[in-house]
């Protein structure tokens, strides 16, 4: 997945595609295969997961590792304007599968997806090689597989404002399936905007009034789960109402403190320091 999909490696597959110019290119099926999942993702949330990306982020790079070999890439000067959101719609696949062109100035950033679905195979493949039971982590992508441990895994899960907060916080009891949480602490995608505009001069809706620090969510596969959490934090305040019709059990905080557990949360809140915290039930 990092050889193929990785945006800030000169030598991957997807820089390649980032850097045609608009021409159609040759790529694996591995690589066709996450565009098609990522683009999928966009079309499911509106746009609000979005791969593309404005050719700025690129060329500026947001690791210092990056810094020598993406600021040396002049093909867009420094002052370049940003792209608007919802240009995955210019994403053009080949009907032969093997093939993809981008629109003018479009980048694709598949991180997010690629590691969800890496989370995804590996867990398979351990479970199909080995059978039992497993779980695998990327970051905060989780996934239970096969038969859990007597019977269920637990995952402590963090979603206090800062790094060192503790981890007892809430614990998932997760027997199979997926979790992924988004915000601030998981490092969630940079976007030009709130990607719920499209193009040839869509409206984009006003920001959200209503922003969560922390988004948990539960689902089948840690692929959909990243997406839905992805997404509600840039739903905001629509997040509860969309995850409800989606079916997506989540657990939402909100920079005061505000918590939300929606659908079938599968956890207990457990507050290490014997405090309280107002928890809202909301429900489809």
């Amino acid at each position: 997945m990092d050889v193929t999909c990785a945006r800030f490696s000169s030598t991957s597959e997807l820089t390649k595609v980032n850097r045609s110019g608009g021409k159609w290119v040759p790529i694996s099926s591995l690589l066709g295969s996450v565009i098609d999942v990522a683009i999928g993702a966009a079309e499911y949330t509106g746009g609000a997961v979005d791969p593309t990306t404005p050719r700025m982020f690129e060329v500026l790079g947001t690791h210092p590792e990056h810094e020598r070999w993406s600021r040396s890439d002049r093909q867009v000067p420094l002052g370049a304007p940003a792209a608007p959101a919802g240009r995955w719609r210019t994403v053009d696949r080949h009907p032969s599968g093997r093939a993809v062109r981008l629109g003018p100035g479009v980048h694709m950033d598949l991180d997010v997806i690629a590691s969800a679905l890496c989370v995804d195979r590996a867990a398979a493949r351990v479970v199909e090689e080995l059978g039992g039971g497993a779980m695998v982590r990327v970051g905060r992508n989780v996934v239970a597989a096969g038969a859990a441990p007597d019977g269920s895994w637990r995952v402590g899960v963090v979603d206090g404002a800062q790094v060192g907060s503790r981890i007892d916080e809430c614990v998932v009891v997760l027997r199979t399936g997926g979790l992924a949480q988004a915000g601030p602490l998981a490092a969630a995608p940079r976007r030009p905007s709130s990607g719920l505009g499209g193009t040839n001069g869509a409206r984009v809706p006003s920001p959200p009034t209503r922003t969560w620090r922390a988004v948990t969510a539960v689902a089948p596969s840690c692929l959909d789960a990243r997406v839905a959490a992805d997404a509600s934090v840039v739903w905001g305040d629509r997040a509860v109402s969309r995850l409800a019709q989606m079916g997506v059990a989540a657990r939402l905080v909100g920079h005061h403190d505000e918590v939300v557990e929606l659908g079938a949360w599968p956890g207990t809140t457990k507050l290490g320091d014997g405090g309280t915290r107002a928890i809202t039930r909301a429900t489809a």
